[in-house]
């Protein structure tokens, strides 16, 4: 039988017996109390006994209760040596020591060791592992979802599907032989599982937690308190423990006897058969139970199970209807789990933001390699916290490590490169936060990082450069994320960062060639993201970038050449982007830029040259892209171009030479405007171009210019004459 001492009456007792020295903490103190009992002396060790009486083993090399946590590691810098840390909770201190490997071994065996001997006879507990009935069946990562070869059906699909089969069937129960096999499974499997499982991680019900594996139990308690005072007689949750997936069904039994029985039935779709199960008549004796004891392994299983999942805070996600989620509010509040990666993994994982708060404060006493390893809580795959938080959404959370991290009080504890490292929270391919939050479309979790960037730039003392390789966010191919953005035509996302862009300019002291740089968002081939919006016809992308040209002009020195290269958006061969536009007939897209014509000029001192730079935008051969509109037909084009010379051209200071020049703009290939569409009889096209001209020159009284008389006269020859090309 397991007894307990109440952790109220113990915290009581290490601050009644424990303080002999004003000048140290309790870590120091327990740190010589445990030194003393290696060395053999006959001194009182009162924090040591009581920690022994009622600590639980956590992990291989961690040990916890209400008030300390012990942890043992070795050493980084002396690898022959070991490191034992101290935690204080209730004081936020932490103390790390370089100990001998025996002095390890020593504490490891006078410290109590988690009993997988436990009397289930005393406790009145059954456990049911049905090996005979079900043969092992590991379905994790074993078959595909229907029609998508590319996709596997994985733990945690498997995991949400076993919660509806709970709800589901009469009897509460999951027809285990649907679990039998892969090809039984996959009749069974309800493809919007994957869906559901996002959802139930990112929804944030109440009553979801993270504790110490060892505290399972704990909190299977607080569940059936729950529910039971509340009429739930079943409920289901999802358990996730590192990367992997489990689900876990807790019932309350009232037999015809007059009996209550309290269920908990674990399902792992990885390392165990069907299920394990353990039923009590007493809630008090569920909380002597740790997933270890729900974890069914063989041999070759065995160190995965003990690193990945034993061993690690396991998170639990209840999964019930949202009328009955409120009734488990505050159910699991006090059980804290143990300060460790694992544990940042899972709480920055399913949004547990208020424990993370309390943990971040901690942190700042611990050393800084302690403090980088918790910050990044990588997971067993390299997935860090932070990526995953923001992969499920939890803006919050991203909220509070970035905050947190600006606080004046992080300032020094952590050195450029591991903040970077943290903040950046790249995945194994180098996808990096920011770029899988722009990408996901997602305006609060982006929203949160870049209102927080310029306090956390100036806390941590951040150059320009460091904080524009942040914002440039590439994956593994080298792509700006702003690049994808534009491509896929994301203007509300694009607008987004474009807002935040002035601030940053102003506190991080961005450059010009920066700025433009992140405009640009070019790929690995040199694309900028323009060029691809504008050959896609998304036009909204155009005019969010030049809404926000003049705010950002406010900060940097924007010049028109430069406002022309960003807008004829060329690649590496010399294509323009808006040449693309023209040639397939972007209507919404050209538009949008001739309409900004007047305030380019008012703002950035736009002058003829500028305008007839993207009038007649070009390719690599220099055949502009009104041409190309001509060839392929693109009437309103061509309307579009010399209507916006039409229009602008009095502002723009345009003379009837100017005006002249441009009609008499020849291709390469010596032909002009007007010529190339009567030689491809397009006579509309022709006829459009001639009537344009004279409605110009009436407009700015050129009509006795030597220049236009002659040329007016050559083109209604022409257009008497029948074109050589009968196509029209």
């Amino acid at each position: 039988m397991i007894t307990r001492i109440p952790r109220s009456s113990f915290s009581a007792n290490i601050n009644n017996t424990a303080q002999t020295n004003e000048h140290q903490t309790l870590s120091e103190l327990f740190y010589k109390e445990l030194k003393d009992k290696f060395s053999g002396k006959e001194l009182a060790t009162p924090l040591l006994k009581s920690f022994s009486e009622n600590c639980r083993q956590n992990g291989r090399h961690i040990f916890s209760n209400k008030d300390f946590v012990i942890k043992f590691s070795t050493s980084v810098l002396q690898t022959d040596k070991k490191e034992i840390t101290i935690i204080n909770k209730n004081e936020n201190t932490t103390l790390t020591q370089t100990i001998a490997p025996i002095f390890e071994e020593y504490l490891m065996e006078i410290l109590p060791q988690r009993s997988d001997a436990l009397d289930k006879q005393k406790l009145n507990l059954k456990s049911d592992r049905k090996e005979k009935e079900f043969p092992r069946i590991k379905l994790n990562g074993q078959c595909y979802f229907p029609g998508r070869p590319q996709n596997r059906i994985v733990c945690r699909h498997i995991a949400a599907q076993y919660i509806n089969d709970i709800y589901q069937n009469v009897d509460h129960k999951p027809h285990q032989d649907d679990y039998s096999s892969a090809e039984k499974f996959l009749t069974h499997f309800n493809k919007k599982c994957k869906n559901q499982t996002l959802a139930l991680i990112s929804s944030r019900p109440e009553g979801r937690c993270v504790a110490a594996c060892g505290d399972f139990g704990l909190v299977m308690k607080a569940y059936f308190d729950k529910m039971e005072s509340n009429g739930i007689s079943v409920m289901a949750a999802i358990l996730l423990v590192d990367n992997h997936a489990l689900t876990v069904r807790l019932r309350i039994k009232n037999t015809t006897e007059g009996c209550t029985h309290y269920v908990v039935s674990v399902y792992d779709p990885n390392v165990t058969n069907d299920k394990i199960r353990i039923m009590s008549e007493s809630k008090e004796d569920i909380k002597h139970y740790s997933l270890m004891d729900f974890m069914n392994v063989d041999y070759s299983l065995l160190k995965w199970s003990n690193d990945h999942v034993i061993n690690q805070s396991v998170a639990i996600i209840p999964a019930l209807p949202k009328e009955q989620l409120l009734m488990l509010k505050g159910s699991v509040d006090e059980i804290t789990p143990p300060l460790s990666p694992a544990t940042m993994n899972l709480l920055m994982t399913i949004g547990q933001n208020h424990q993370l708060t309390q943990l971040m404060t901690q942190l700042q006493k611990m050393p800084e390699l302690h403090r980088t390893e918790m910050l990044t809580a990588y997971n067993s795959i390299n997935l860090p916290g932070l990526y995953l938080a923001i992969n499920y959404g939890n803006a919050d959370i991203v909220e509070t490590i970035f905050n947190s991290l600006s606080d004046p009080r992080y300032e020094g504890l952590l050195s450029k490169k591991n903040l970077i490292n943290i903040v950046e929270a790249k995945d194994k391919n180098g996808c990096s936060g920011l770029f899988l939050a722009i990408s996901r479309k997602d305006k609060n979790v982006v929203t949160s990082i870049l209102n927080a960037l310029p306090k956390l730039a100036a806390t941590h003392h951040l150059d320009n450069e460091q904080v524009y390789k942040f914002l440039s966010a590439k994956n593994r191919t080298s792509s700006h994320v702003l690049y994808h953005v534009m491509a896929n035509g994301d203007a509300d996302m694009l607008k987004v960062v474009l807002d935040a862009l002035p601030l940053l300019i102003r506190t991080c002291h961005l450059t010009k060639e920066q700025v433009l740089d992140l405009l640009k968002a070019k790929d690995f081939y040199g694309y900028p993201g323009l060029y691809l919006a504008m050959q896609n016809g998304h036009s909204d992308i155009v005019r969010v970038i030049l809404e926000a040209l003049p705010c950002l002009a406010q900060e940097i020195n924007i010049s028109a050449s430069d406002i022309v290269d960003l807008l004829t958006a060329k690649n590496l061969a010399r294509d323009t982007g808006l040449f693309i536009a023209m040639q397939r007939g972007h209507m919404n897209v050209i538009k949008t830029i001739f309409n900004a014509l007047p305030t380019l000029f008012n703002t950035f001192k736009f002058d003829k040259k500028n305008m007839k730079t993207l009038l007649l935008a070009n390719n690599s051969n220099e055949y502009p892209g009104l041409f190309s509109a001509i060839q392929h037909k693109q009437q309103n084009v061509v309307e579009t171009v010399y209507l916006a010379l039409s229009d602008h051209a009095r502002l723009f200071g345009f003379t009837a030479e100017d005006i002249m020049d441009f009609w008499q703009h020849k291709a390469p290939q010596k032909y002009s405007a007007f010529e190339l569409a009567f030689e491809l009889g397009h006579r509309v096209i022709a006829e459009l171009i001639l009537n344009t001209l004279n409605k110009m020159a009436e407009s700015y009284g050129f009509t006795d210019n030597p220049r236009y008389i002659a040329e007016k006269n050559k083109m209604e020859t022409l257009l008497k004459k029948a074109s050589p090309h009968t196509a029209r």
